[in-house]
This record gives structure tokens, sequence and C-alpha cells, in this order.
């Protein structure tokens, strides 16, 4: 079966490259995901900041501004959730790594914020329709 074939060790799954700054951080997040189960979201706000004039679609994302925390004028998207995990792919486990840090990364939502959903697309779909028929 083999046929003198000699298999990588990694077959052929990407592995994480010890040269790159944020490794580190992917192997305590990984090993916290695989132990805990969850991964905590934050809340979705958005906010849609427009010039009193007819704007484009191309332009429109440089008005709209996404939050985890509710602001003054701004529409909630999505709720702070719990992602429930069945199942992670890479196995790392980095030498000595902090279980606590690994922890607070996967089950805080402190310190996360959304840069891009898909419900952010819809806001803003609606936000550029609502203003191009205001400003004809």
């Amino acid at each position: 079966m083999g046929g003198g074939h000699v298999s990588r060790p990694d077959f052929g799954m990407p592995q994480p490259d010890p040269a790159h700054p944020l490794t580190e951080f992917y192997c305590l997040l990984q090993r916290a995901l695989d132990r805990e189960g969850v991964f905590a979201l934050p809340a979705l706000y958005a906010q849609f900041r427009a010039p009193a004039r007819r704007i484009y679609a191309d332009e429109a994302a440089d008005f709209l501004t996404l939050s985890p925390g509710e602001e003054a004028g701004s529409a909630r998207l999505l709720a702070p959730a719990q992602l429930q995990l069945l199942y992670s792919s890479l196995h790392v486990m980095p030498d000595g790594a902090p279980a606590a840090l690994g922890h607070r990364l996967a089950c805080d939502k402190a310190g996360k914020r959304w840069l891009h959903h898909p419900r952010a697309e819809t806001y803003l779909s609606e936000r550029v329709a609502l203003f191009q028929r205001l400003y004809r």
C-alpha cells in the first residue's frame, strides 16, 4: 500500500508558522477552544452617518460604524452570544501557554469587535436605498 511513498507528518494540512508573530495567539486560542467548546461573540451595533447628499453603494461603507456596545442612534443587529463548537481541526499544543489567557480569549466578550458581518451588509444596503430615495 505504501509503495515506497513517504507521507508528510502533517498529512497535507497547513501548519502554524513558528516565525509568525500571531502564532502564539492562535495556538492559545485553539487550545482554549478545544478545551472549552464555546466561543464568546460580542454584540453587534451599527450606526450609519451619511452626509446630506445622494450617496452611492461603493462609498456607503465609509459612513458605517460597527461597535460591540450600544451608542445613541445605533441599531442592534446581533445580540451577544456563545457559539457552540462541534469540532475544531487544528490540534497544536504550545509549550508553557497560560490556560487563563486562552480561556479569556475564547470565553470573554470584552475586547472583541465585529469588523464584518452579513447582517451589517444588509443594514447598510437598506440605509443606502433609503438615502438614495431621499436625495434623488
